[in-house]
């Protein structure tokens, strides 16, 4: 009989069934069957404890007994198993590979040995650090050698791996690693990566014309003056947490000094102004500081977790001592780090800003030049305004100004302040003739001296931006306006003599003075001698040319006697501009 010879409680396996001998007929032990966890089987004995007879596994005898019909009992001898080849009991040792998990198994047939070996290595962000896989055991008991970790490399746009970059034998550029390592007979490999800080972040950038503090819509083509501003916006999304560095403002060429710039982020204003020593090509964030009482510096610390994060710079040249050189100018955001900046920028191009200017002419005209609308956006939607003022106390209380500007005459009254406010028609260049006009007679023909500025305005004509703010050009010019003496036509016929206002049917002529002002040879003077009928004064009884000074009208056409006039007509361009008649009587 065969017994597995365990001591109570413990798990054995395996059963086997009793054999039977012929007595001097060789025949082998049956091969043991049982086995315990473990335990090695160290053949068979007639007592449990192994003081009896010992029998090998692999016994083979025909004389066991010369008992017939006896009974022998055969007890299982075991000793606890070592595993390790090269020991006095080891098992077999068998190694299995799992690839999903990167790890070695190395089991012994007894079932009381599994150790194991695992390679690791993950996904980082480059940081300038060697990055090797970890090499781990289960313990110590792990017997088999494991080989040193081998690696290779591959880039972004490849899908072979090949031999590691020059001068790296553990992993530290940006790129894509396969470590290796073998055990047993068995092999086992894990792919990682080293992420540039970058990868999977990105810019947005855009650009407009002039200030814009609210959401706004980027243009294409983005082109100002040098005394204008632009507006960008840089909207970085899925930043990781490697983004701990303040990012950079930058520009392909220094801001000029007396550049101010306002920076919108996180519900918060910021400002800065270009100095005489702050002029740079890279501008960190930190330098800005909040508008309002903190006047705090910028703090990115705030905000740096965030994932998503939106700048908006507001570049204002209206106050830059020197303009801006024409030209393109990119500007941009940085987060700087050493493999592989993440930035975006825009181009905004530069051009020389056209000047406003005042020049007073000969003859009480000025010449105002501005820059195009269409150019800039700065001026869009305004208008310019010319002022009038004068400091001469004499100016009539009753003086008005003609404008003329083109074929259009307007007359203006000063304001409550004295000064004349003119708004004119946006134009590049205009000429704006001005004449004063009073009725006082000892101011006709009077000069007085006026100060013209040029101003341009929101339409309505409030709140007024005086356009020299920016040195564009000259906007304040000296002038001389004459007050307008009467230019009317006008004429005095006179009887010098007193006798010509009763005539005799012997008269032949009619002797009177001419007189007139303001009638210049556009104008045609001629005279007509008309009789009074019932139906009023009637008829051509004379037709004359006349001549300023003495006249002598011919009466030939005169045959009874009557009531008669003598009606000089003056006209101009076919038209009537005045009829003044001379009475008289003839008997």
């Amino acid at each position: 009989m065969y017994n597995p010879n365990v001591s109570a409680g413990t798990e054995y396996s395996g059963t086997m069934n009793d054999q039977v001998f012929r007595y001097g007929k060789s025949q082998p032990l049956t091969p043991n069957a049982y086995k315990v966890t473990g335990k090695r089987f160290n053949g068979w004995n007639t007592k449990e404890d192994g003081s009896g007879t010992a029998y090998a596994a692999d016994y083979s005898e025909s004389k066991m007994t010369t008992d017939q019909g006896k009974t022998v009992n055969l007890y299982a001898q075991w000793v606890t198993c070592t595993h390790k080849a090269g020991t006095d009991h080891p098992g077999q040792i068998t190694y299995t590979a799992d690839d999903d998990a990167d790890i070695i198994t190395e089991t012994c047939d007894c079932d009381a040995h599994t150790e194991k070996v695992t390679l690791k290595a993950a996904t980082v962000y480059y940081d300038e650090k060697e990055h090797p896989a970890t090499v781990t055991k289960s313990s110590e008991a792990f017997y088999a050698t494991v080989s040193k970790v081998s690696y290779q490399y591959r880039k972004a746009d490849s899908d072979q791996y090949g031999n590691m970059p020059a001068g790296e034998s553990i992993p530290k550029s940006v790129g894509h690693y396969k470590a290796t390592i073998t055990a047993g007979n068995r092999t086992v490999s894990v792919e990682y990566e080293i992420k540039s800080q970058s990868a999977g972040s990105s810019i947005d950038a855009i650009a407009a014309k002039g200030q814009k503090f609210s959401a706004f819509t980027g243009e294409n083509d983005v082109s100002i003056s040098n005394d204008d501003a632009f507006t960008v916006q840089f909207s970085a999304m899925k930043l990781n947490t490697n983004f701990t560095t303040v990012p950079t403002l930058t520009v392909s060429s220094a801001f000029p000094v007396g550049t101010t710039i306002i920076m919108q982020t996180n519900g918060k204003y910021y400002w800065k102004k270009i100095g005489e020593n702050s002029s740079t090509t890279e501008i960190g964030l930190s330098s800005f500081k909040e508008m309002g009482t903190k006047s705090t510096e910028f703090n990115y610390e705030d905000i740096k977790n965030q994932e998503n994060q939106t700048y908006r710079f507001i570049v204002d040249f209206s106050k830059v001592k020197a303009g801006y050189s024409a030209g393109n100018l990119n500007c941009g955001l940085i987060y700087a780090y050493t493999d592989n900046p993440l930035t975006n920028s825009v181009n905004i191009g530069i051009v020389n800003a056209e000047s406003f200017g005042l020049t007073a002419k000969a003859g009480s005209s000025i010449t105002v030049t501005a820059p195009s609308m269409q150019s800039y956006n700065k001026w869009n939607n305004k208008s310019l305004v010319l002022e009038l003022s004068s400091t001469d106390k004499t100016l009539p209380g009753d003086v008005s100004l003609t404008v003329t500007t083109g074929d259009k005459n307007q007359q203006y009254w000063p304001d409550s302040n004295g000064n004349f406010v003119i708004p004119l028609t946006w134009a590049t260049s205009q000429d704006v003739n001005l004449t004063l006009n009073s009725d006082v007679a000892e101011a006709k023909g009077k000069a007085y001296q006026f100060q013209a500025k040029l101003y341009a305005g929101a339409k309505d004509g409030q709140a007024l931006i005086a356009a020299g703010e920016t040195d564009t050009g000259v906007t304040a010019e000296s002038l001389s306006l004459t007050v307008a003496e009467n230019t009317n036509p006008s004429l005095k016929i006179t009887d010098t003599t007193g006798t010509h206002r009763l005539l005799t049917t012997k008269d032949s002529t009619l002797d009177l003075d001419v007189q007139w002002k303001n009638i210049d040879r556009s104008y045609t003077v001629s005279a007509n001698i008309q009789k009074k009928t019932s139906q009023g004064y009637e008829g051509v009884l004379l037709q004359a040319a006349v001549s300023q000074g003495k006249n002598k009208f011919s009466l030939g056409g005169i045959t009874g006697s009557g009531s008669y006039r003598l009606v000089i007509t003056v006209t101009k361009d076919q038209r009537t501009v005045m009829e003044v008649p001379y009475y008289f009587i003839v008997q």
